[in-house]
């Protein structure tokens, strides 16, 4: 496939995404509320000038982020979905990654965020942590074979640990925001060598022993000196 192909792939692969993104912010507003119907799919391919199975597509993604429902098996209509707590993660994740779709967040300034908000998790761990969670986080720890596991394995045992550690902090807001943060990181294309692996899970054991010892500048220190991973990789390689 030449270069122009692809470029043209790319671009009809992304006018779903644009169009669920326009639908998604009328929901956000509050312009389309939980109960309201849709427009059929012939008004809405009218309206974006599109096939209707590229709006197909579209309205498939926002079932799958569980913004929409369909009405019914039986129907071919989709409403607005009822608002539950278990939704949020999802939606703030869709927000990430649509964001790092359309460049309007770069892989920068997601290291940046991450990096605001896990820095005083660590700390406010240190401080809040109960004994259980020592127990729960302590099990997270990369084993001694850490290494002989595939990457993405490897990011999934890191993503575990920082999601634990901020669950640690006893705030409900920051587990969902840590975990929002981490997973979006599964669908960013890093390339990740076999020696360099290794890095991914540099320090865990360092900031365990600081949140276990009740070290607060500590823990945040070492969760400083975690993310320099990030850091590279997210800084221009």
């Amino acid at each position: 496939m030449d270069i122009l192909s692809k470029l043209k792939e790319f671009e009809l692969q992304s006018i779903p995404l644009q169009i669920a993104t326009a639908i998604q912010k009328q929901i956000y507003k509050q312009e389309l509320v939980p109960g309201d119907r849709l427009p059929k799919q012939e008004e809405l391919a009218d309206l974006f000038a599109v096939s209707r199975p590229t709006i197909r597509e579209a309205l498939d993604l926002l079932v799958e982020s569980q913004l929409i429902q369909r009405e019914s098996p039986k129907l071919k209509g989709y409403i607005v979905a009822n608002f539950h707590p278990d939704k949020a993660l999802k939606s703030v994740q869709d927000i990430i990654l649509l964001s790092l779709t359309f460049n309007t967040l770069t892989k920068w300034e997601l290291f940046e965020i991450r990096k605001m908000i896990e820095v005083p998790c660590a700390e406010l761990a240190a401080k809040r942590r109960t004994d259980q969670d020592l127990e729960e986080l302590e099990k997270l720890l990369p084993p001694a074979d850490i290494l002989t596991k595939s990457v993405s394995e490897i990011f999934e045992a890191d993503a575990k640990f920082h999601i634990k550690l901020a669950e640690c902090t006893h705030n409900p807001l920051a587990k969902t925001l840590v975990e929002s943060l981490v997973y979006a990181y599964f669908k960013l294309d890093i390339f990740i060598s076999e020696q360099e692996k290794k890095t991914i899970i540099e320090g865990l054991p360092e900031l365990f022993e600081a949140i276990k010892a009740g070290d607060e500048v500590e823990a945040k220190k070492k969760m400083v000196e975690h993310m320099e991973f990030f850091k590279y990789y997210h800084n221009e390689k």
